[in-house]
């Protein structure tokens, strides 16, 4: 977890401006909003091998499909989130970093809270 963190945030350090633009631009541009469709969509299909191997480790909380790891993982690491935390917010990137690691072990790892895959207890 902490390898593949680092790994995305050396990609926001280098690329948040460019994802700022094309994010903003889409809601006007359709040229612009297919390219972010099409960036949203990479970097999801671009961490599969990660809930893959937490599935098959059995690694993962029970009750999470692989499936929602995928989104929740896919979710975490988008630009917006890093946006809100570093740039409006003032987290250094060594502290998003952490805190990136912190959340997918909390959320993704055997001993959270119940997933939204999980049945309720009534």
């Amino acid at each position: 977890m902490a390898r593949f963190a680092a790994g995305v945030r050396r990609i926001h350090d280098r690329g948040a401006a460019v994802n700022r633009l094309i994010r903003d631009a889409a809601g006007t541009e359709s040229r612009m909003a297919d390219l972010w469709q099409l960036e949203k969509e990479q970097r999801r299909a671009s961490i599969l091998s990660l809930p893959r191997s937490l599935h098959d480790k059995h690694a993962l909380r029970k009750g999470m499909t692989l499936d929602t790891a995928a989104d929740t993982i896919w979710a975490l690491i988008g630009p917006e989130l890093h946006e809100l935390l570093v740039r409006d917010r003032g987290w250094s990137p060594g502290r998003y970093e952490r805190w990136l690691v912190d959340a997918m072990c909390s959320i993704l790892l055997a001993g959270g809270a119940p997933t939204p895959d999980a049945p309720h207890a009534s």
